[in-house]
């Protein structure tokens, strides 16, 4: 076997070091300097940092027309919403969380970027506490989307960690008698609250599809307390009720 190479101790390093003169020392120390600086610099331009890429704000009202897709849902299940340009993130939630159908009762957060750490962050109230970030009431949904094809992302619950991306696909004029927000299109209905998250949820509902199913009886009895049907045979995953999504987005946003 070949013998393994011992490290040099320092004082083994340093010995070549002590035959030069001193001006070779201070031109080799200077280079030394000068080379780091220039790696920090490099290190300082690459190392993550938050973006500011707000837009300015619309001078005349308009709809924003958004696909709202929740990440990871097979198969896919989303929104299509009608927005006001000038809505405030915090009222943008409203509107999520109505067309979801989501309960509200976690934390959220907006992201102007997919990748976590160098994504300016818009928190509630809550979150603000302890985090660093814009409060979201802060900020206008026409000064984070500008252009069709632009996205923004929503967290909603840290624990299960619903991630939806909001895509605009359309830029229209919007009425002065219009709703701030309607739901105008959307596909299956959206997974409660507390159900383990896209993989929890995945698994709920073969159960509850499922008689034979060894989790069957669990499910339907976790389903009849927290998911408000009488029996998870009478869940149905591709239903979706578009009259009364939009009917409880205008409610709320009213």
């Amino acid at each position: 076997m070949p013998k393994r190479k011992q490290k040099k101790t320092a004082k083994q390093r340093m010995r070549g070091v002590g035959s030069l003169s001193a001006a070779d020392a201070a031109q080799l120390l200077a280079l030394i300097q000068a080379q780091g600086g220039a790696l920090g610099a490099a290190y300082a331009s690459t190392t993550p940092a938050v973006e500011k890429r707000r837009h300015p704000k619309r001078r005349q009202p308009t709809y924003y027309r958004l696909r709202v897709d929740l990440n990871g849902a097979k198969p896919p299940i989303w929104r299509r919403l009608d927005l006001a340009s000038d809505l405030t993130l915090d009222k943008v939630h409203v509107a999520l969380q109505a067309a979801f159908d989501w309960a509200g009762g976690h934390l959220h957060e907006f992201r102007a970027d997919d990748a976590y750490v160098q994504a300016e962050r818009f928190l509630d109230e809550y979150m603000l506490e302890g985090h660093d970030g814009t409060p979201e009431t802060d900020v206008r949904l026409d000064q984070v989307l500008h252009s069709p094809g632009d996205r923004l992302h929503y967290v909603y619950d840290f624990g299960d960690n619903w991630e939806h991306t909001l895509k605009l696909e359309e830029v229209a004029p919007r009425p002065a008698s219009a709703p701030l927000a309607r739901v105008v299109g959307g596909r299956r209905t959206a997974p409660p609250d507390d159900c383990g998250g896209i993989y929890g949820y995945q698994e709920l509902i073969e159960a509850l599809g499922d008689p034979t199913h060894p989790q069957h009886g669990e499910m339907s009895q976790w389903w009849q307390e927290y998911g408000g049907i009488s029996s998870g045979r009478d869940f149905d995953p591709a239903r979706l009720d578009l009259e009364q999504r939009d009917l409880t987005v205008q409610e709320r946003l009213s």
